[in-house]
């Protein structure tokens, strides 16, 4: 039988390698247990939602006013056009600017017409010379002095003596125009002496200051009805105002009335009131007291139907309303809403 000797001098190798194989086997026997032991799957977490926060509005009663404001252009209740109306011709003078005051019966321009004055002065005393012998004539028919016919004749020379003198005086009066009325020239021709000017070529404008007017044309103007009260605002200054016209029934002194109305201050205007400028108006068209009014905003509208959010008990609730007066920022609700809920502003 065959033994297997070992030296002395390979023993301790042997050993070492016996207990290298023990290690490896130990830990192959252990298996994971050097690896960390693996969690279980956590639970989902608990997700509380966050409470709903909502700022409110408490439903009032109030007033609502439906109203609009615009603007009219102060007029004169009577202005009229100063044009020549028989004759053309060169002018002579222009005696007024714009701006200026006249009175009525001044003169405001004519036309040169040659010695006409001087034709008037000598046809005046030629007709006083034609009275004069009618007049002795006349007393000498009633001596029988002269008979019928030689009176006849003296009062035809007499007749004829007034014609050629008022043909005269036409003539100066065609070349001349004067001031209508008392007022303010608000329009004056920029002529000069020797100027053509033609028959009812606008010279002048004139305006009767005393009696100022509002002409509204704006789109409401079918709003404003005769009598209706304003309160209108002229230079800074408040007057109360009624609508005296419109356009169907405007005074014949009122001109372009078409889509307008015509305003009177219960008060005069001042004299430095300017013509043309702006006065301006507020009319209130509806108005309704003690009712529930909104903000505009917080109405919905979808094809036809209207509602808003109202708070229940924490949760939001549409509620259909029915609408009345609605201005720019405000709107009357006639049911749907009491006092005290709790709209929903967004």
């Amino acid at each position: 039988m065959r033994k297997t000797i070992i030296s002395s001098s390979a023993a301790p190798l042997f050993r070492r390698l016996a207990m290298l194989t023990c290690l490896a086997i130990a830990v192959v026997a252990s298996g994971c247990n050097f690896l960390p032991e693996e969690e279980g799957e956590l639970p989902p977490p608990l997700i509380v939602p966050a409470e709903i926060q909502y700022n409110t509005i408490e439903v009032e009663k109030s007033s609502i006013v439906n109203s609009f404001r615009d603007g009219a252009r102060i007029v004169s209740a009577r202005e009229e056009t100063v044009q020549f109306t028989k004759v053309s011709g060169r002018l002579e003078s222009i005696e007024i600017e714009a701006g200026d005051t006249v009175e009525e019966g001044q003169l405001i321009a004519s036309l040169i017409i040659g010695d006409i004055e001087d034709n008037i002065q000598t046809g005046e005393l030629e007709f006083r010379k034609v009275e004069i012998n009618y007049l002795q004539a006349q007393d000498r028919y009633n001596k029988g002095q002269i008979t019928a016919l030689d009176l006849e004749k003296s009062a035809i020379d007499l007749d004829l003596a007034r014609i050629r003198l008022d043909r005269l005086k036409a003539q100066l009066e065609q070349s001349r125009i004067y001031a209508p009325f008392t007022g303010r020239v608000v329009y004056a021709a920029e002529l000069e002496y020797n100027d053509r000017v033609e028959m009812y070529q606008p010279i002048a404008k004139v305006a009767d200051m005393s009696d100022l007017l509002l002409r509204y044309t704006g789109e409401n103007y079918q709003q404003l009805v005769p009598g209706t009260e304003l309160a209108v605002m002229v230079a800074r200054e408040i007057y109360t105002a009624t609508v005296i016209a419109t356009g169907t029934d405007a005074p014949d002194a009122a001109q372009d009335m078409e889509n307008a109305v015509l305003i009177r201050t219960n008060e005069p205007l001042p004299d430095s009131t300017v013509l043309g400028s702006t006065a301006y108006f507020e009319y209130e068209l509806e108005r309704s007291d003690d009712t529930i009014v909104i903000p505009r905003r917080l109405l919905n509208s979808v094809g036809g139907r209207k509602y808003v959010n109202v708070l229940v008990d924490g949760l939001r609730v549409e509620r259909d309303v029915v609408t009345g007066i609605e201005n720019n920022t405000e709107i009357e609700i006639l049911s749907g809403l009491e006092v005290g809920d709790q709209l929903i502003d967004r």
